[in-house]
C-alpha cells in the first residue's frame, strides 16, 4: 500500500513536470534511415513548417545582432540527440538532419555541442553577419568524435535544405 507522503511526492513531481512543459513541449521523433529502413530516431522539440521555411530564406540579421545557423547532418549516432549550449546555457537539442538559428549580440561567444562526446567552438561574431556552423559527428572505431566547423554559406544552404528547424529553449536569447 502506498503511503500518503509518497503519494503526495508523486503528485508534486508529476505536476512539476507537467507545468514545466506548458508552452514548450512539442517533441517529435525525427526520422532516420538505419539498416536500409526508415525509423523514428531521436526526439527533439521542432518548430512549425512555416517557421522552418521562413528561416530558410536566410534573411540578414536585424541591426545590432549577428545570426548563427548550426546544422547537424550525416549518418553517425542517428538515435542520439545533441544538446547545444551557448555561453554555458543550454539553448536547444539537435537530432540528425535538424538545425537551429539564433541571433546574438556582437562579441565573443562559446558554442558547445554534446552528443556522446563534445565539441566546442569560440566565435567572435560581428554585427550584421551570418555564420554557418556544421556539427559533424564521426565514428572512430567505437568512439564518437564531434566537430563544430564554420562552413561556406552556399554549401551550408544546400545541406540545410534537407534539414528541419528545432525550437530554441525559452531561456535562449533572441531579438
Amino acid at each position: 500500500m502506498i503511503k500518503l507522503a509518497s503519494l503526495r511526492r508523486i503528485i508534486v513531481l508529476s505536476s512539476g513536470l507537467f507545468f514545466s512543459c506548458l508552452g514548450y513541449c512539442h517533441t517529435q521523433l525525427v526520422p532516420c534511415q538505419t539498416h536500409g529502413q526508415w525509423r523514428e530516431c531521436a526526439a527533439v522539440d521542432m518548430e512549425s513548417k512555416e517557421h522552418d521555411e521562413e528561416q530558410k530564406q536566410f534573411l540578414k540579421p536585424v541591426p545590432g545582432f549577428a545570426k548563427i545557423y548550426l546544422f547537424r547532418s550525416g549518418m553517425v549516432s542517428q538515435r542520439s540527440k545533441t544538446n547545444v549550449f551557448l555561453d554555458a546555457s543550454e539553448i536547444a537539442a539537435l537530432a540528425p538532419n535538424t538545425y537551429l538559428v539564433i541571433s546574438l549580440r556582437p562579441g565573443r561567444h562559446l558554442l558547445l555541442a554534446q552528443t556522446l562526446d563534445s565539441a566546442e567552438l569560440t566565435l567572435n561574431v560581428e554585427d550584421g553577419k551570418a555564420y554557418f556552423i556544421h556539427l559533424d559527428l564521426e565514428m572512430f572505431f567505437w568512439k564518437n568524435i564531434e566537430h563544430l566547423r564554420l562552413t561556406d554559406e552556399l554549401d551550408a544552404r544546400a545541406k540545410m535544405e534537407k534539414t528541419s528547424l528545432v525550437k530554441l529553449m525559452p531561456t535562449a536569447t533572441a531579438p
